[in-house]
């Protein structure tokens, strides 16, 4: 699934204080006149201010003061351009770590223990040690964080006429991507057996569709659980919302899929997604977005008709950094620019590519 990526120790070089045309500031106003003393507040203003500036006789700089900017999309287009002569720079100001931010920081202070009946789901050894926070208090909904969407490099979600493309958001402590809860915590699970295999692309032979490419909405099949998987199972309260993550055949051909029905009674689930290149005995796999199996530290779930978030920290909340992603669009994007700089600027919270130009 997703690697943990540790920023932690990542410290940006400093940026010579330099002069500049125009300024921004986190406690600026954009009703200012984008003067070292009176700066813009927001990243979008500087650049209306060098778009509506025609006269660009000289070099033009915008400069940062350090802080988080909020940027959901920064777009440059053809009219943003400098020019040889005449470059356009957007740089830090050199007085600490500037910030363009997709996401959202979450208050350590609004984070809360989880209250019943949910705690009751949660395993003995982590109740005290799991907190919630309702991200509707940041003015989020659903449009915000959005639905969960298939991950690994060999799905067939495209495949399906209900297939709504997306990124999912990302939850982050202290520099490290958390993972959605999942089963196990750790490592994969491995088929018992494969009660159907579904309409598969090459595996096995017998059941190879030399059409695959033109078919849609292919029939996703039936998977078996060991004995003490399925024992696992029976011990959640909802098997809602489920998916499963794995090298279902190859071990290097991943996919994830919802799972749309689990039958205990035969250890099997049915994913709603068939798997490439099929299924075998051993397949790895595990389950994820299970809340039942929150129990491990960096380990979150989101009711997503809530907003209620529900984390098990890997530190003490006090003072942690916290952070969701959420854009669905690049920081910093551009399309037949020329002659354009950035310097010294952190690009972070982006479900999308950081810079797409």
């Amino acid at each position: 699934m997703h690697h943990p990526v540790n920023l932690s120790e990542y410290h940006p070089r400093p940026y010579p204080v330099r002069e500049g045309d125009f300024y921004v500031a986190p406690w600026g106003n954009d009703d200012w006149d984008g003067s070292r003393n009176h700066p813009f507040s927001s990243p979008q203003r500087a650049v209306r201010a060098v778009r509506a500036d025609k006269a660009r006789k000289k070099e033009k700089t915008v400069c940062f003061y350090s802080g988080e900017y909020h940027v959901a999309c920064l777009r440059f287009t053809k009219e943003d351009s400098g020019s040889a002569s005449c470059p356009i720079t957007y740089r830090a100001c050199g007085d600490g770590e500037v910030i363009f931010n997709g996401g959202v920081r979450l208050r350590s202070e609004d984070f809360h223990p989880v209250s019943e009946p949910l705690r009751s789901r949660i395993h003995p050894d982590a109740r005290d040690h799991v907190f919630q926070i309702d991200l509707t208090r940041y003015g989020l909904g659903p449009e915000d964080w959005g639905g969960l969407y298939p991950i690994g490099a060999f799905g067939t979600e495209k495949k399906y006429d209900d297939f709504v493309p997306g990124e999912d958001c990302e939850l982050f402590m202290n520099g490290v991507r958390l993972h959605l809860s999942r089963y196990p915590s750790e490592g994969f699970l491995k088929l018992d057996a494969v009660a159907d295999v579904g309409d598969c692309f090459e595996f096995p032979e017998q059941n190879y569709h030399f059409d695959w490419n033109d078919r849609r909405n292919h029939r996703g099949g039936a998977y078996i659980m060991d004995k003490e998987t399925t024992r696992r199972l029976k011990t959640w309260q909802s098997l809602e919302d489920i998916w499963a993550y794995g090298y279902f055949y190859h071990d290097w051909a991943d996919s994830s899929t919802p799972v749309s029905e689990f039958d205990l009674e035969h250890r099997t689930f049915f994913p709603e997604y068939v798997s490439r290149y099929g299924a075998k005995k051993d397949g790895l796999y595990c389950f994820y977005n299970v809340f039942d199996e929150l129990d491990t530290p960096g380990e979150w779930y989101l009711d997503r008709k809530t907003g209620i978030l529900i984390l098990y920290p890997t530190a003490d909340l006090v003072g942690a950094d916290i952070e969701l992603s959420l854009t669905k669009k690049s920081i910093i994007s551009g399309t037949d620019v020329d002659w354009l700089c950035f310097e010294g600027i952190t690009v972070q919270g982006t479900r999308a590519d950081a810079i797409s130009v």
